[in-house]
Formats: structure tokens, sequence, C-alpha cells
């Protein structure tokens, strides 16, 4: 599954015209497919944010909403990819700071790299974002409290 997932994003990447129908894959409801989709959206994301970047109202809802979390956490990764990804500037660090309360260990560590990631490109955004990271110092997870910390020592 892993190389079919390069092997989409690659094709999308050479042909943006096939980003709608890979964008179908985002509202499936087998949650495999949406996992695979946000996968190769990824992809995608890392190697063009602007390709994407008409998509990012989606993204920013279903980082917050849909029920697989490695759907959610591939979704926090490319929020972190797309410098100031919605029309609203707010919106995406809304949703990653959000996204530092999620139940799952992996979301939230997503979030926390992400986070950071714009924090870095947006001194103005800086204090905020630690704010919102530096709680999660005490995290019961290690994964968690491992990134906070590190994430914390390059903003401050």
């Amino acid at each position: 599954m892993e190389g079919a997932c390069g092997e989409v994003a690659a094709d999308v990447l050479s042909t943006p015209s096939l980003l709608p129908l890979l964008a179908e894959g985002m509202g499936h409801p087998d949650g495999r497919i949406r996992a695979r989709t946000s996968h190769a959206m990824e992809r995608i994301a890392c190697a063009d944010p602007e390709l994407v970047r008409p998509l990012t109202a989606r993204f920013i809802e279903l980082a917050g909403s849909d029920p697989v979390p490695v759907v959610r956490w591939r979704y926090a990764v490319i929020l972190g990819c797309i410098p100031y990804a919605g029309g609203d500037p707010e919106a995406d660090v809304s949703v990653l700071l959000a996204m530092l309360h999620d139940r799952s260990v992996l979301v939230r560590r997503w979030a926390i790299v992400s986070l950071t990631d714009i924090a870095w490109r947006n001194p103005d955004r800086k204090e905020a974002i630690a704010a919102g990271i530096r709680p999660l110092a005490d995290d019961p997870s290690a994964i968690v409290r491992v990134r906070a910390s590190r994430s914390l020592d390059i903003l401050d």
C-alpha cells in the first residue's frame, strides 16, 4: 500500500488535473480509502503545497472530524506544509491547536510538528503556538512529551 500512495501522488504531481479525482476519496465512507487518500495528499502537499491549497478548507474540516486517527494526523501534516493555509490565517492554527487535545498520541505529535513549522515560518504566531504546546511537555505519552519539549526548545 505504501508504494501505491507514492505512485498516486506522483501521478497527480505530473498531471494536476487528477487532483479532483483523488479528492473524492477524502469523503469516501471506507476509512481505509480515506487513509490512503490522505497519505497521497500528504505526499503531494509536501512536494507542491500550492497544488493542494484549494482543498485547505476541507483539510481543516477533516483534520478535526475524521474518525480515523491516521487520516487526522496526515491532515495535520498537510496543514503544516501549506504556509498560511486558509483564507482565514488563524483557521489552520486553530484546528492544529485543537488537535493537541486529540485522543491519539500520533495526532497530537504531528499537530506539534506542524505548529512548530508554522511558528518557525511566522514569528508573529510563535508565542501563541508555544503556549498551546507547553502543557504537552507533561503529556502522559513519552512520544508527545519528547516532541513538545523539542518544539519548545526550537521556539524559545
